[in-house]
């Protein structure tokens, strides 16, 4: 096939697919004749469990502003939280999550009016941007709050962990993204601190602070080993699975092929939600770190890397 063909040929399944997965309204039935139900759908098999916070965050704000009950779909498509055989038939998002409002897909076919998002990412949601302006941190933290609460066993291994290693949110939390995206430097994305530098600040607030704990919240095993080194007997973390990506690797492939897409992102979860909780949060801008923001009540000092982009 020659280029121009090959070109004229990719923006028609471009547009066909655009069409395809467009917003559109649809009717199941004749139940719920006074409500409006907005499917929130994304398909994207590399996004992370927290990419996809954010962006619903980002669409249940969206659907509510609309005058519509929003419902999160995560079972129709790929995604790394599903193991191999559960698309389309369990929902990644309820194995972490309630749903927003309290209706799942269940009860969406007997409804009498339902929109289907479209299955890109919202315009507005909560990114790199709103770390300059703490009104809007607070605006997402509020919405947060009351549309993205976890599932009750998930919140008792926190409140356990915390009790047992958290006592009084004495510790400083520490956020690292591995060497997967560091190295391949994805445009457009933030560019992420220098452990050294970070290991640098953190010994500065401990000491500041008369702090004894560090939370470390990575799944790179190389960052786990230099934390542990440079401060022996003092750094803990609810994730057990730390691991080694090679170039070109993504961190998602390798862990699902170590445990289970369940078992990684409820460990992932439970320790993103404990980071939340520490006094202190000293982090590199990643979908995580937004996580832990807007899980949490406030910190009495948090340190979020502003670097720019990758180009």
């Amino acid at each position: 096939m020659h280029l121009k063909a090959a070109i004229q040929k990719t923006s028609i399944y471009q547009r066909y697919d655009a069409w395809h997965w467009r917003e559109r309204k649809i009717s199941c039935g004749k139940e719920y004749p006074d409500k409006t139900f907005y499917v929130i759908r994304r398909h994207n098999i590399r996004a992370g469990l927290f990419s996809f916070y954010l962006t619903n965050l980002g669409s249940v704000k969206e659907a509510l502003d609309r005058g519509m009950i929003p419902v999160i779909d995560m079972q129709s498509s790929t995604n790394p939280m599903l193991a191999e055989g559960e698309i389309r038939h369990v929902n990644a998002w309820e194995k972490f999550f309630l749903q927003p409002c309290g209706y799942g897909l269940e009860i969406l076919d007997g409804a009498a009016s339902v929109v289907l998002s479209r299955v890109t990412a919202p315009e507005n949601f909560p990114d790199y941007d709103m770390l300059q302006d703490e009104g809007c941190i607070e605006m997402w933290r509020e919405l947060a709050h009351q549309y993205m609460q976890l599932r009750p066993e998930i919140i008792g291994d926190v409140d356990a962990y915390a009790a047992a290693n958290l006592q009084d949110r004495n510790a400083v939390g520490v956020l690292l993204r591995g060497t997967d995206y560091v190295m391949t430097k994805p445009k457009g994305h933030p560019i992420q601190p220098e452990v050294s530098e970070v290991v640098r600040e953190v010994r500065e607030v401990m000491q500041r602070t008369r702090t004894e704990v560090i939370y470390l919240a990575t799944e790179d095993a190389d960052i786990w080993e230099r934390f542990r080194k440079e401060f022996p007997g003092r750094v803990i973390s609810y994730q057990q699975h730390h691991l080694t990506t090679k170039a070109g690797e993504n961190v998602n492939d390798v862990g699902n092929r170590l445990i289970s897409p369940y078992e990684r992102n409820r460990e992932y979860l439970a320790s993103i939600a404990l980071l939340s909780r520490c006094r202190t949060l000293i982090a590199g801008a990643a979908s995580g770190t937004y996580g832990a923001l807007l899980m949490s009540d406030g910190f009495d000092y948090c340190h979020v890397y502003q670097l720019g982009r990758y180009e």
